[in-house]
C-alpha cells in the first residue's frame, strides 16, 4: 500500500519533476555569478551549491520511493525540503546584497548579475510554496479524516484498522481488554504477512512499518476516541448493543466526529434511535478481505447529512476501493442478494438435494464465484451469521430469511467455520464435514 491515494501519487509526481528542474535551474544559475566577485562570500555560495544539489537528490529520492513504496522518502521530502529551500533563500538573499556592492564599488551595473540572484530567489520562493500546499495535500485526506478508531478489533475489525493505518489515516483500535488486542494484533501480522508472503522482505518489512506507524491500541474508549475524525464500529450484530455504543459515543467525541457502522444487515435508522444528532450517522460496509476487497458499500439512512455521505464516500475511494452507494434498507446491497443464496444452498443440503462440497464446487465453477456458499459462510463465522440472520428474521421478517437449521446445529457443537478449524469444512484434514 502506498501513503496516500492514486490521486495524491499524481500530483506528487507532477511536483517532484517540477522541483527537479527548478533546483537544477538554481544549480545552473549559480555558476553564472563571476567568479571575481566571489572572493569575500564564497562561503555562502558553497552553502548554496550544496543546498542545491541536495534538492535535486531530494527530489530524485522522492520519485524513486513513489515507485517502490519506500514511506521513508516521503517523510524525508517533507522535513528536509522545505528546510532546504529556506537554507537556499537566505543564502540568495546574502549573495544578491554583496554582490550589488561589490559591484557598485567597481562601477558596474549591477542590474545584470543581480537579475540572476533575484531568479534564484524566486524559485525559492516557489519550491516552498509547492513544499507547503504538497504537504498540505498529502497529510489531510480530501474526505476531511485524519485520526479514525474503529471500535472492535475483532475479525473484520482488524482488517479495517489495516486498510486504514495502510493508507495513512492515524488509527486506532479499541477493544475491552488486552487479550481482544492481542488477538487483534495477531490478525493483522497474519493479514500482512500473507499478503507479502514470496515477496522481498525489504517490502514486507517496509509495509509493516508503514502499518504500524500509524496504528495505535487501546482500551480506554474515551481516550481512544478523544480526537477521532471518524469512528468506525465493528462490534457483533447487536442492535440494542450498537444503539447502546452510538448514544455514548455522541457524548464523549468531539462534535466533529462522524460516525460510522460496519454492520452488514441492520438499519442504520433504527441504529441511530437513542442519538441526539443522527444525521452524524453513515455506514461503511467493508468486505473480506478488508485491506484487499475492491469494494465497499456506504449506507446513507433518511438522517444522515448528505454532507457526511459525500464524505465517506471519498473515504472509501481513499482507501482505494469502489464505493457502493446505497439506500438504508436491510442487509443492503450485497448480503440482500448474498441471503437468497444462503437461503437456496441451505435448502439444497438440508433437503438431501445435493452436498455442501456440490453446491460449492457449482457455483465456483459455473458461475465464476471466487468462494462458493458455504466456504463463504465459514470464513464470516457461522456464529456471526447465525447472529445477523436471527437479527434480520427478528427485525425484517418481510426479507423472509431461512430458519438457521443447519447452521444452528454447527454453532452448537462449536464448528464456528475457520476461525474454530471446522464448520461446514474440517480444515485440520482440508475435507468436507
Amino acid at each position: 500500500m502506498r501513503f496516500c491515494g492514486a490521486q495524491c501519487q499524481t500530483y506528487t509526481w507532477l511536483i517532484s519533476l517540477i522541483n527537479i528542474v527548478i533546483w537544477s535551474s538554481m544549480l545552473l544559475r549559480a555558476f553564472v555569478i563571476p567568479t571575481q566577485f566571489l572572493a569575500e562570500f564564497g562561503f555562502v555560495q558553497v552553502v548554496l551549491l550544496f543546498t542545491t544539489l541536495l534538492g535535486v537528490a531530494l527530489n530524485m529520492a522522492l520519485l524513486i520511493g513513489n515507485q517502490f513504496e519506500f514511506d521513508d522518502f516521503y517523510r524525508l521530502y517533507f522535513y528536509v525540503g522545505p528546510i532546504l529551500s529556506l537554507i537556499h533563500m537566505v543564502c540568495c538573499v546574502i549573495i544578491s546584497s554583496l554582490l550589488r556592492v561589490q559591484l557598485k564599488l567597481l562601477h558596474m551595473n549591477p542590474n545584470k548579475e543581480f537579475f540572476f540572484v533575484t531568479f534564484d530567489f524566486m524559485l525559492g520562493v516557489l519550491n516552498l510554496c509547492a513544499f507547503i500546499h504538497t504537504k498540505m495535500t498529502q497529510f489531510k485526506q480530501p474526505s476531511g479524516f485524519q485520526t479514525v478508531t474503529v471500535i472492535g478489533g475483532g475479525f473484520m475489525g482488524a482488517g479495517i484498522a489495516e486498510a486504514f493505518a495502510s493508507h495513512g489515516f492515524d488509527t486506532t483500535v479499541y477493544d475491552i481488554n488486552q487479550q481482544a488486542i492481542d488477538r487483534c494484533k495477531q490478525q493483522i501480522e497474519k493479514s500482512i504477512e500473507k499478503a507479502y508472503k514470496g515477496r522481498f522482505h525489504n517490502e514486507l518489512h517496509n509495509y509493516r512499518t508503514h502499518v504500524y506507524g500509524h496504528l495505535k491500541f487501546s482500551t480506554n474508549l474515551e481516550s481512544a476516541v478523544k480526537s477521532a475524525d471518524l469512528v468506525v464500529e465493528a462490534i457483533p450484530e447487536d442492535m440494542n448493543m450498537k444503539q447502546d455504543l452510538f448514544a455514548k459515543l455522541e457524548k464523549i467525541c468531539p462534535k466533529t466526529t462522524v460516525f460510522t457502522t460496519n454492520t452488514s444487515s441492520l438499519l442504520l435508522k433504527d441504529m441511530s434511535q437513542k442519538m441526539v444528532d443522527k444525521s452524524r450517522l453513515g455506514g461503511l460496509h467493508f468486505f473480506f478481505p478488508v485491506p484487499y476487497s475492491g469494494v465497499v458499500e456506504v449506507m446513507k439512512s433518511i438522517y444522515t447529512s448528505d454532507a457526511i455521505f459525500a464524505r465517506l464516500v471519498k473515504a472509501a475511494v481513499e482507501l482505494e476501493k469502489y464505493p457502493l452507494k446505497c439506500k438504508d434498507t436491510p442487509a443492503f446491497i450485497v448480503n440482500r442478494i448474498n441471503n437468497a443464496m444462503f437461503d437456496q444452498a441451505l435448502a439444497l443440503v438440508e433437503n438431501g438435494i445435493a452436498s455442501v462440497e456440490d453446491v460449492d464446487t457449482g457455483l465456483e465453477k459455473a458461475m465464476g464465484y471466487p468462494l462458493g456458499p458455504f466456504k463463504t459462510l465459514d470464513r464470516i463465522g457461522l456464529d456471526t451469521a447465525k447472529r445477523v440472520r436471527d437479527e434480520l428474521r427478528r427485525l425484517y421478517p418481510e426479507i423472509g430469511v431461512r430458519p438457521p437449521g443447519i447452521i444452528e446445529k454447527l454453532v452448537a457443537e462449536g464448528k464456528l467455520g475457520l476461525k474454530t478449524g471446522q464448520g461446514f469444512y474440517d480444515y485440520s484434514k482440508k475435507s468436507k464435514l
